[in-house]
């Protein structure tokens, strides 16, 4: 019970979702991360006590390296930060092809939601922290995720850089349209992470699921 506690404590206020930045500019006055995940409808199902699942530091497609002044992280050649939709005073960096195919394109952001995680300590291969995790993001005092979220597929991911949890989900944007989202919380860093994917179902390459486990796999604080 005092691991649950302190791990809520540790992660209260580290996310938040507004659809609307899925495809706009985040709203100022919140200073928070908002949507971004990808459709994969093969993405597999894991359960909070099973095993990682190994990401990797190696795509396919060529990388380019992005920097700001906390960051280090690669992101697809082919993609580039979008300014009207990043908010750099909130540390909020939206990212999107280079030549989109919609006027609503995929797109994976990032957030720095705190400069000070007091959550490095856990361990995080622990299946119980990682159920209480879960527990956190579906409770009433966790991130605020919509119902949808509940019957979402929650899956541990591992590479050289740590743990990132992902909570992936459908959901119901304007227009009756649906879209897929992805949470990933990056884990046991000095600061605490969100990454979103969201997926239009634009045929985008790499999809943003590739996009967000590989910044998951490359990100180093400055």
């Amino acid at each position: 019970m005092k691991q649950k506690r302190l791990l809520a404590a540790a992660l209260a206020g580290i996310l938040a979702l507004s659809l609307a930045a899925c495809g706009s500019s985040p709203a100022p006055d919140e200073g928070t991360a908002s949507p971004a995940d990808t459709a994969d409808t093969n993405e597999p199902a894991h359960g909070a006590d099973s095993a990682a699942v190994p990401i990797g530091s190696s795509p396919v497609w060529e990388t380019t390296v992005y920097e700001d002044e906390y960051l280090r992280y690669e992101i697809p050649a082919n993609w580039v930060k979008d300014a009207n939709n990043s908010n750099d005073e909130h540390l909020f960096a939206f990212f999107t092809p280079a030549d989109p195919a919609t006027d609503r394109p995929s797109n994976v952001n990032l957030a720095i939601n705190s400069l000070e995680n007091k959550s490095k300590d856990f361990d995080y291969s622990d299946p119980a922290v990682q159920s209480d995790f879960h527990e956190y993001l579906n409770s009433e005092a966790g991130s605020g995720l919509p119902d949808e979220a509940a019957d979402g597929n929650f899956t541990v991911y591992k590479s050289d850089k740590g743990y990132a949890y992902a909570l992936g989900f459908d959901r119901m944007a304007d227009e009756n349209t649906k879209v897929h989202q992805t949470l990933y919380s990056v884990m046991g860093l000095d600061y605490a992470i969100t990454i979103w994917a969201t997926d239009w179902d634009d045929g985008c390459s790499p999809t943003v699921e590739e996009v967000a486990q590989h910044i998951c796999a490359t990100i180093e604080l400055k």
